[in-house]
């Protein structure tokens, strides 16, 4: 059968981005106890008002919720989600480990891709497999993060430990296809009410 797509959207006014910032961090929780054992695709969208989303950077988190075999995982894709845009797999090690968060991406760099600067809108293809069933009342439960980067004009402003503050942009995700290994787990859940299909 076809993977059902399941689009959540949200939209940013960026004449509130803080400008002694280096990044403004825009979040999306994706959450859903989809369970049809078929896999199924979230297409996040970002838009953007009154400005645009410079040298955007994707970071990634995700609730262990049923992750212990090599077929339950969670795919990234863009600029579409056709397979071989992948660009980060998050592959835990548990079942059932309700309130876990694990790092599957950080700083992702959307340049990459060829892109620079996105005036209006950016849109990420999450893939939860058809073998991750909903444990923890929900079958994927996600924290998908663009940053920003300010056109800094102001001074005396602290670097966040980002691949800009660093000599050598990297990515970090939980498996293929890149093969990094596992970072920090934060500990936080989402920090807004969750977009959730039934």
């Amino acid at each position: 059968p076809t993977a059902p797509f399941y689009p959540v959207t949200k939209t940013f006014d960026l004449a509130k981005a803080d400008t002694t910032k280096l990044l403004n961090n825009y979040m999306i929780n994706v959450q859903s106890p989809v369970d049809d054992y078929i896999d199924a695709i979230f297409n996040v969208t970002w838009n953007f008002v009154n400005g645009a989303c410079q040298n955007p950077y994707l970071s990634v988190v995700f609730e262990e919720i049923d992750h212990a075999q090599s077929d339950e995982y969670l795919e990234v894709r863009y600029p579409s989600f056709n397979a071989y845009d992948a660009i980060g797999r998050c592959d835990g090690s548990l079942d059932n480990n309700c309130g876990h968060w694990e790092q599957c991406m950080t700083y992702y760099d959307l340049a990459l891709m060829n892109i620079s600067s996105i005036e209006n809108q950016i849109k990420i293809y999450i893939i939860k497999s058809a073998q991750v069933n909903a444990f923890c009342n929900n079958s994927i439960n996600a924290n998908l993060t663009i940053s920003c980067v300010n056109q800094i004009t102001t001074t005396n402003v602290t670097c966040p430990p980002t691949p800009i503050c660093t000599p050598s942009p990297t990515m970090t995700t939980t498996g293929n296809p890149t093969g990094a290994g596992t970072t920090t787990s934060p500990t936080a859940g989402p920090t807004e009410k969750p977009t959730t299909y039934r």
